[in-house]
């Protein structure tokens, strides 16, 4: 009976773990600006991209923070359809996930080059992250949390200022190879 109760309990804590939204501490637009600015030092990325810098910005559509930041999001990126990154075009692909295995498809199908990942409810992202070291994509979140669970590049806010996180040896696990300016300006941790 005590295993039972025990077994229920651990089932309730983790539904509940779940649920709780993440913190998501800058505006769309601050977060695109940090996501196109961050992606002009990495020095590896225009030998990896194709034609474009194909960035998947994965979100789930029931998921309504997740899906208020996709919207708030597709209206800023207006914005920089004519941008450049490295002198290569910026292809947004937005692709709500549910499963591991569509993460997996979106990213072998559409050659994703940057998976950009918005709050995720159901899904582990240490499993997300896991394949972006495998296919040697930058992950980078809205969500500073989700640095402790393998995403490489976090945004913040700190002292009222927008902070780039680097988690330096995730990041090279992707494949990335940073400026020493990008690594002076971000917080780099390990």
């Amino acid at each position: 009976m005590m295993k039972k109760c025990l077994y229920i309990a651990l089932v309730i804590f983790v539904f509940l773990a779940e649920s709780f939204a993440q913190e998501v501490p800058l505006p769309a637009d601050t977060q695109i600006k940090l996501l196109v600015k961050t992606l002009e030092f990495d020095r590896n990325l225009s030998g990896r991209s194709h034609d474009f810098v194909n960035i998947a910005i994965f979100y789930q559509k029931k998921n309504r923070q997740s899906n208020d930041l996709k919207l708030d999001i597709e209206n800023v990126i207006q914005q920089f359809k004519n941008s450049k990154i490295q002198k290569k075009s910026i292809k947004f692909i937005f692709a709500d996930i549910s499963t591991i295995g569509e993460y997996n498809d979106i990213i072998n199908s559409q050659h994703i080059d940057v998976a950009f990942i918005l709050p995720l409810k159901s899904i582990n992202v240490n499993e997300l992250t896991t394949i972006t070291r495998q296919k040697q994509i930058i992950s980078i979140t809205p969500c500073p949390d989700y640095i402790k669970n393998g995403v490489s590049i976090g945004f913040d806010l700190q002292g009222g200022k927008p902070q780039i996180i680097l988690n330096l040896s995730n990041a090279k696990k992707e494949g990335t190879n940073f400026s020493s300016i990008f690594l002076n300006y971000a917080k780099v941790i390990e």
